[in-house]
């Protein structure tokens, strides 16, 4: 990502700016990175999610009903995220990637993204008809930094040998 090469670059600056005689605090960036979010969005038809004799639509309703739940308690949004965040932080751990950076933002994303400030789920849900047939429509977003290239990335044969079997993907692929 970077961080160490930016980290070192603030530290430098803040030596020119403190010789001007202006004090300076930490120097040190930020893990919330607005500006990278990553968004995965899915649809399917309803008839797909036919489980154990329930149908689809039933099935999508129940779905829904629990994210209404996350997106209402933040207790229960914590749960719903934390299911979100161990498939995403298996991905950095395998990857090389600051996965505490990642979770962090993740969490931070969650507060900023409910309509009332209270922390609140990284996905939505929904029932929707295109053509008189109905989806379950799904989507996730959250600020995502991650790096492909330098770092223990090329440096680890475990994380230069997965990125490799995920098709050597570019940092906002793999984000």
């Amino acid at each position: 990502m970077g961080a160490n090469i930016t980290n070192t670059i603030s530290e430098k600056a803040k030596e020119i700016v403190n010789s001007l005689g202006i004090k300076t605090g930490i120097s040190i960036l930020s893990n919330y990175c607005l500006n990278r979010r990553a968004i995965s969005t899915f649809k399917l038809p309803i008839s797909a999610l036919n489980w154990k004799g329930v149908g689809g639509e039933e099935v999508a309703k129940k779905i829904i009903e629990a994210y209404n739940f996350a997106c209402h308690d933040k207790f229960r949004a914590v749960t719903h995220n934390k299911g979100i965040m161990n498939g995403i932080d298996a991905v950095c751990l395998a990857t090389g990637q600051d996965w505490r950076a990642v979770e962090s933002a993740a969490h931070a994303f969650a507060i900023e993204k409910s309509k009332d400030g209270l922390y609140g789920p990284l996905t939505h849900y929904e029932i929707v008809e295109e053509n008189g047939n109905k989806f379950f429509k799904g989507s996730l977003e959250l600020p995502i930094s991650v790096g492909t290239v330098g770092g223990s990335v090329n440096r680890n044969i475990l994380y230069s040998t997965n990125m490799n079997l995920m098709g050597n993907p570019s940092a906002q692929e793999l984000s």
